[in-house]
């Protein structure tokens, strides 16, 4: 019985900070650019290894480049890589 009140607690302060954050932010936008569902994963990805002010510059050709999986996948590993690894590796 006291799982189920604290449950009900949790759920209760969980609603509670998401209508805050609703309120706070009713329309939110992250940092990444990108245009698709496909390039934010990208873009996430990439995320990991850099800031999102690096990922936005080596994205923003990419992303013109090859828009879509089918065309980076055209691209090749060694394109891709041309176009992305520049803003990721350390720089000595």
């Amino acid at each position: 019985m006291l799982f189920l009140f604290r449950e009900q607690q949790n759920m209760h302060r969980f609603k509670s900070i998401f209508e805050n954050l609703v309120a706070a932010y009713p329309n939110p936008r992250g940092s990444l650019a990108h245009q698709s569902p496909f390039q934010l994963l990208i873009a996430v990805l990439l995320s990991a290894q850099a800031t999102d002010v690096s990922v936005n510059k080596a994205t923003e050709h990419l992303f013109k480049l090859a828009p879509t999986p089918e065309k980076m996948l055209l691209l090749g590993e060694n394109e891709l890589k041309k176009h992305i690894l520049h803003f990721f590796r350390p720089p000595y």
